[in-house]
């Protein structure tokens, strides 16, 4: 209710200072009046004929004046401020633009332009508004598409588009924060190099989109098998690394033996002489002299090769893996992004 009644308090003081004026006004046209018929009555009674007649002139002029004055004011003054008054309600939207249509006085010709100029402002502001919306939705629309165009730069920056790991160049960002970390804090930090066996042989046999088709089945037996916080990378070729924060040599050693059987099993589905099967070694970072980056990669490549070196000497039942000892309690490390 106070939205509806507070527009009309203007109206109504502007109403009331009009009708103030108008009494204000007809009270002086009165006195004027009435003392000029007295003087001239008084003159006239006292033989004073000439200075009689003055004042009627004078009184006539003045009546004229007052007349066109009032005239005046009926046919210009008042419409226009009425107008000026209806025009600014209309522009606040508290009145219909129908309602200069009781403008009336020399003001009337020129309602019909002011009402289609009014028509046009209000249509022009609905446009804007219209297409600020537009622009809006747009501007949301390309930092969507933005964003998602980042998301997947940033994407294709870090993972491997064969097996959806991560690649070389996150684990030269990643690496070096987590062993320093595990320095730090003197927690556990196990790697584990991962090689598939007899890679090329499957290569040559049956093309590279059936040696694609197995390093894709390799990264999701390495994705599904992990814990959340380990952190896989491809390095290329048939080589992987497994990140394991807060993790024993134990656990990197069963973690390989797991992967080592499934990968093992799908090998055997395979029609090719060799089939492939996976080698690993493991590295411990509290097993490593310097307790560096290079350190680390180190260990769990030689441990690789041994197992390698083993297996060719041991034939097809060789052991899978090489591993040191020195095993520790395992702690807390720094978080990886999820896969």
């Amino acid at each position: 209710m106070p939205d509806t009644v507070e527009p009309q308090r203007p109206i109504v003081r502007a109403r009331r200072c009009e009708g103030v004026r108008r009494a204000a006004f007809a009270v002086a046209c009165a006195t004027v009046a009435t003392s000029g018929v007295a003087l001239i009555v008084y003159l006239l009674a006292i033989g004073r004929g000439e200075p009689a007649r003055w004042g009627v002139e004078a009184l006539v002029a003045v009546a004229v004046v007052l007349t066109v004055y009032a005239m005046t004011r009926r046919w210009w003054a008042r419409p226009m401020r009425e107008m000026r008054d209806l025009v600014g309600r209309i522009r606040a939207g508290d009145a219909p633009i129908e309602e200069l249509s009781t403008i009336g006085g020399g003001m009337r010709p020129i309602v019909p332009l002011v009402q289609e100029l009014l028509r046009e402002s209000r249509q022009q502001r609905c446009d804007l508004a219209t297409l600020n919306d537009e622009i809006r939705q747009r501007v949301a629309q390309r930092t969507d598409a933005l964003e998602r165009t980042i998301g997947t730069l940033r994407q294709q920056a870090t993972r491997d588009a064969l097996t959806g790991l991560f690649n070389r160049r996150f684990l030269e960002q990643y690496l070096p924060q987590i062993v320093q970390r595990s320095v730090e804090q003197r927690t556990q930090l196990t790697v584990l190099m991962v090689d598939l066996d007899y890679f090329k042989a499957l290569n040559d046999t049956l093309g590279h989109a059936a040696g694609d088709d197995l390093l894709r089945s390799v990264g999701q037996i390495v994705r599904s098998t992990l814990r959340g916080e380990d952190v896989p990378f491809r390095l290329g070729g048939d080589e992987f690394l497994i990140v394991m924060p807060a993790s024993s040599a134990e656990h990197g050693w069963a973690l390989g033996e797991r992967l080592s059987s499934l990968v093992d099993a799908l090998g055997r589905t395979m029609k090719v002489p060799q089939q492939p099967r996976l080698s690993f070694g493991v590295a411990c970072l509290t097993d490593v002299p310097d307790r560096s980056v290079a350190g680390l990669s180190g260990a769990a490549d030689r441990a690789l090769y041994e197992c390698k070196r083993q297996r060719r000497g041991a034939g097809a039942k060789g052991q899978s893996a090489w591993r040191g000892d020195g095993l520790q309690q395992s702690g807390s490390s720094l978080q990886c992004p999820a896969l």
